[in-house]
């Protein structure tokens, strides 16, 4: 419900999305002993807990990415072929962006 009022209708990323945001809920509340000791960067790397962070941030920027470049690019449209006329949060976002 968050995403599609954040991002408008069903999106082709959308279930992917959902799953990824997920994923990371569960990263983000088990135990790891890299929480333990931050100082210790090696034990990011032994756990595997730094390369699953990395790949779930880049699948996560690609989602994001392409949500953004097709409100940028008008290509989200209605079945009639018409404009949408409401905003979601990334239409606002992109619309208050560009007054700076």
């Amino acid at each position: 419900m968050v995403a599609r009022a954040a991002f408008g209708k069903r999106n082709k990323d959308q279930e992917e999305f959902i799953s990824l945001v997920e994923e990371a809920t569960i990263l983000a509340a088990g135990f790891s002993i890299v929480d333990l000791y931050p100082s210790v960067k090696v034990l990011e790397v032994i756990t595997g807990m730094r390369s699953r962070l990395e790949k779930l941030k880049n699948r996560l920027d690609k989602i994001l990415e392409s949500i953004v470049n097709e409100h940028r690019d008008g290509k989200r449209e209605t079945e009639g072929g018409k404009s949408r006329e409401t905003e979601d949060l990334v239409d606002v976002l992109l619309r208050v962006q560009k007054q700076w």
